[in-house]
């Protein structure tokens, strides 16, 4: 009888670790984690873009200080060959305070404030094709500096998120 008990506390432990399972993965494209929840087809990736990370975007007249700021993210090859077509995906943005991760999905619009006490707000949206996820950042005020005054929005961090 002790022995079928300990049996089976083996057998559920063992299904209960079976159930999910996490990859990490250290590379130029930012990412920092990567868990697989097995069973239900869900994907998370987490990427983590510094502040350098972030590049101006061209414009149609070809300027590229009009507050527009983008960063490709690339997800890991098994990720990429795992999405079916009609997959979902969908980018949170992270914010860290201690023990404690506050996620807000994107789009979003944040309140800010400059060096000089001045608000003004960022937009963060996203596009994604298969295996690259793009982060775009508007500043309502379009003025993102010139030459080595250049605003550049902070570092972020990102949770991808793919639904099969």
């Amino acid at each position: 009888m002790k022995t079928k008990r300990i049996l089976l506390l083996i057998l559920a432990a063992a299904a209960v670790l079976a159930t999910g399972c996490t990859k990490k993965y250290y590379t130029e494209e930012y990412i920092t984690q990567q868990t697989i929840v097995q069973g239900t087809e869900m994907t998370f990736v987490d990427f983590e873009v510094e502040q350098k990370n972030w590049a101006p975007m061209e414009v149609d007249n070809g300027n590229t200080d009009e507050g527009f700021f983008q960063v490709i993210l690339n997800l890991p090859d098994d990720v990429t060959k795992a999405m079916k077509d009609d997959c979902s995906v969908q980018v949170d943005r992270r914010y860290f305070e201690g023990n404690e991760v506050t996620a807000t999905p994107l789009p979003t619009i944040r309140v800010e404030k400059d060096a000089n006490d001045n608000y003004f707000t960022t937009f963060v949206d996203y596009e994604w094709r298969k295996g690259t996820i793009y982060i775009y950042v508007t500043t309502s005020d379009l003025f993102i500096g010139e030459g080595q005054d250049l605003i550049v929005p902070p570092a972020m961090n990102f949770r991808v998120i793919i639904s099969q």
